[in-house]
């Protein structure tokens, strides 16, 4: 079965795809405020540095998706649900670490993105997190089966791929991309979850030159060698801008300067997505001022809790969305955008 949080990302979804252009923005608050937990957690997430040019404004989720647009908030909505998921649902260490490192992925995406000057920084960040949502799956609800994949790849040295295809009679990339169809995810999102073979490494970009594929291949590429070849990173980090020198345009100090700063923009959402940063492996292996070492036990965080005004205009969504921008004027430390 799929997860129960899956109903609201095919409704929104499904709105998108079939009423965009007759969707109103009280319309697809509606379907997020069904959930008031995830409201109040999305309204933190599109006031924190996610969003930086709208932080602190946006305080109800009808602003957030006129400021936004639809597909903004949808795609920040999508991450967050599945984030939430793969993170507080299960007490697998190793569920929940792969949602950190989805999470990194789709930060790292996201920002190779802006550094080619490309528009589609959302969409490469919801599309890092997804690739991978096969084999997050298998190992939530097909542990057993989990299990006998893992054996076979360390006894036989057999590829994931056939190990899982082998068990599962699909591949944890045919499994992943099967629901992200079946939650109504764009053609664009979907096949960006596919893996790059090596001949379309060397010549075409991918499927119908999509460059959302090679930015979720090469983020999440990023992160395998991250988390296991601390030993031989510079070596690795070289050969990866090699092997996808005609789908990302970055140099080496670029991408070093991105996996720098990569910890810090984690501190910033961690308050906000709930992440325990002492905790993680994989964070612990990424650089702070440059130097690889233990992460502080103290998180900086942005965000924080909603401030009054705000979490009383998103109780008043709850009853009355299409009238809960009425009085964004009279809260305090309102910008006059929202006026």
């Amino acid at each position: 079965d799929l997860p129960s949080f899956s109903k609201y990302i095919i409704e929104i979804n499904r709105k998108l795809s079939s009423d965009s252009k007759h969707l109103s923005a009280s319309e697809l608050s509606n379907i997020i405020l069904k959930d008031y937990a995830f409201a109040t957690k999305l309204l933190k997430l599109v006031n924190s540095a996610y969003y930086s040019l709208f932080r602190g404004k946006i305080t109800t989720i009808t602003r957030a998706v006129v400021l936004l647009g639809f597909e903004k908030v949808s795609m920040a909505a999508a991450s967050l649900l599945l984030f939430e998921h793969l993170k507080s649902k299960s007490s697998v260490p190793e569920l929940k670490e792969g949602a950190v490192m989805a999470f990194w992925s789709g930060l790292m995406a996201m920002d190779v993105a802006k550094i080619m000057g490309l528009d589609e920084g959302e969409e490469a960040f919801i599309c890092a997190m997804l690739y991978n949502l096969g084999k997050q799956i298998g190992l939530f609800y097909l542990p057993k089966e989990y299990a006998d994949i893992t054996k076979l790849v360390l006894k036989n040295s057999t590829d994931e791929a056939a190990a899982s295809k082998s068990v599962l009679g699909i591949s944890f990339e045919e499994l992943g991309i099967a629901v992200a169809e079946k939650w109504n995810f764009p053609d664009k999102i979907v096949s960006s979850m596919k893996h790059l073979s090596g001949k379309e490494l060397q010549g075409r970009k991918g499927i119908n030159n999509n460059a959302l594929q090679g930015l979720s291949n090469f983020s999440n590429e990023l992160c395998y060698i991250i988390n296991d070849e601390e030993n031989k990173r510079e070596a690795s980090l070289s050969a990866l801008l090699k092997n996808y020198q005609k789908h990302i345009s970055l140099s080496k100090k670029q991408l070093s300067g991105v996996i720098d700063a990569s910890l810090e923009k984690v501190k910033k959402h961690a308050d906000v997505l709930s992440i325990n940063i002492e905790s993680s492996r994989f964070l612990s292996r990424l650089p702070v001022n440059g130097q690889k070492h233990q992460v502080d036990q103290q998180r900086q965080t942005q965000g924080g809790d909603l401030d009054l005004d705000t979490k009383k205009a998103l109780a008043q969504s709850l009853t009355n969305p299409e009238a809960s921008d009425l009085g964004l004027s009279d809260a305090k430390g309102t910008d006059p955008v929202d006026a």
